[in-house]
């Protein structure tokens, strides 16, 4: 479980935003995860209090802040994806071959094309 390494879900999809999708501001990493800017701000101010990120100026704007994750965050986040991917292969023993690509199918299909948050969750 991604607790175990000392993070919640939210922690971790912040720092898989940073360390795999290059994203470093505040208010880009909201929209890639999907919550509101306040919701980000909490979490953020958490996560640079167990030195798991770090915050500096922008290049290029002084009043706006990149948020950079630390080696302890790296290290909290491998453990975190391994416990993930840990987790993603036990529920995929759970189905056969064409079940899993029957659910790969839909879940692609549902995504396609469809980059909007969900609003209402």
């Amino acid at each position: 479980m991604i607790a175990e390494h000392g993070l919640s879900r939210l922690a971790w999809c912040v720092l898989c935003a940073l360390e795999y999708e290059d994203l470093s501001r505040p208010s880009d990493i909201a929209d890639f995860i999907g919550v509101d800017r306040a919701a980000i701000s909490r979490v953020i101010g958490q996560m640079e209090a167990k030195d798991l990120i770090t915050r500096r100026l922008a290049a290029g704007d002084a009043r706006a802040r990149a948020i950079e994750i630390t080696a302890l965050g790296r290290v909290r986040l491998a453990g975190g994806t391994a416990a993930a991917e840990d987790n993603a292969a036990h529920l995929r023993a759970q189905l056969s071959a064409e079940e899993f690509a029957a659910l790969d199918a839909i879940v692609t299909k549902l995504m396609k094309g469809d980059a909007s948050p969900l609003k209402g969750l």
